[in-house]
C-alpha cells in the first residue's frame, strides 16, 4: 500500500481489521479515487491467510470522509 501513498499520507491500524488513512490536502474526489485504487490493488493481491494454505484474494470495503 505504501507505493500508492504520498510521504505526507498517514496509514495506521485503527483496531482489529480496521485501518485509517489521513491524506492531508486531498479533495473529496481525490480521496474517492485513492480509496478505489487501494481497493483494486488489495483485490488483485493474493495473501497467505492461514499458512500453509495457498495464497488467497481478499476484499475490502472503504468509506471516505472530508474534514475542512
Amino acid at each position: 500500500m505504501s507505493e500508492l501513498l504520498r510521504t505526507t499520507d498517514i496509514l495506521a491500524r485503527y483496531g482489529g481489521e480496521e485501518f485509517t488513512l489521513i491524506a492531508p490536502g486531498t479533495s473529496l474526489e481525490g480521496a474517492v479515487q485513492l480509496a478505489e485504487k487501494m481497493r483494486g490493488t488489495i483485490g488483485k493481491t493474493r495473501f497467505f491467510l492461514d499458512p500453509p494454505s495457498e495464497r488467497q484474494s481478499v476484499t475490502v470495503s472503504m468509506g471516505v470522509a472530508l474534514y475542512c
